[in-house]
């Protein structure tokens, strides 16, 4: 996995298959954990990740409903919506993540006599969370990517598909999706998490170039590789092995290079 796209020419087409995040390579945005999307978008407390879950529940129950607009909570009767709200199951994992922004921005809502009434203080603290997820979304690469799109190659399928049955190495170019740690750190988290739930993997190495950018976010003090220390971990006896580079080893977790 390239984050910088330094490597894209270094390899014969024959002898790698090369995917380019964003551009040819896509996933359905149901494949994140919740964890995920905080480490996606940095989310810097406790409040920012719960509000951001609440959005991401919202448009789920509007995927389910084949509704294409966000959920509007203000004016609804509480009792209600919460119970709506409760159909949303396990499989209905997909929603629509450029309506997130605005999602957001509807969750700033507060009881008023079981109404949800519209709330200024929750509105100009939640401010900052739109910014943030505007900006990330701003990428038209990055839209592309956290998409249910048919035509494009599907990450975790190429990655099954190398893990079981590998005629060629694999390259992944992270690189198109713009130079923000949390955007790599989540797509090592995720590929490293996947290849760990399978089994019958043929044995192979995995190749983290500049490995520094994954290990701590600016805005949260918890490590962004758990799914990397992980595989550092558990990874042997599934016949996964690490090969990591760094031009900086004192930002490495001192967890996974021990």
């Amino acid at each position: 996995i390239d984050p910088t796209g330094e490597y894209k020419d270094s390899f014969p087409e024959q002898k790698v298959k090369k995917l380019n995040l964003g551009i040819d390579t896509t996933i359905s945005p149901g494949k994140l954990s919740m964890q995920q999307w905080s480490m996606l978008f940095e989310t810097n407390s406790n409040t920012q990740s719960a509000v951001l879950a609440e959005a991401i529940h919202s448009l789920r129950y509007q995927q389910k409903r084949g509704q294409t607009s966000c959920l509007v909570k203000a004016g609804q009767n509480i009792a209600q919506l919460q119970q709506q709200l409760a159909t949303v199951s396990k499989t209905d994992t997909d929603f629509d993540i450029s309506l997130l922004p605005e999602q957001i921005a509807a969750e700033s809502v507060s009881e008023n006599r079981g109404v949800y009434g519209y709330d200024t203080f929750k509105a100009n603290a939640n401010s900052y969370l739109v910014q943030k997820v505007t900006y990330q979304l701003g990428n038209t690469n990055f839209l592309n990517f956290f998409n249910h799109n048919l035509q494009l190659l599907n990450l975790l399928d190429e990655i099954n598909s190398f893990i079981h049955t590998p005629d060629v190495s694999l390259y992944i170019n992270a690189s198109t999706l713009g130079a923000s740690e949390g955007i790599g750190g989540m797509i090592i988290d995720l590929i490293c998490n996947y290849v760990l739930s399978q089994s019958n993997i043929i044995p192979f190495v995995f190749f983290i170039d500049e490995v520094h950018r994954y290990t701590k976010s600016q805005y949260s003090e918890e490590e962004f590789h758990k799914g990397l220390t992980l595989v550092a971990r558990e990874g042997r006896k599934k016949g996964i092995f690490l090969f990591l580079t760094s031009q900086n080893p004192q930002d490495v977790s001192p967890v996974l290079l021990g």
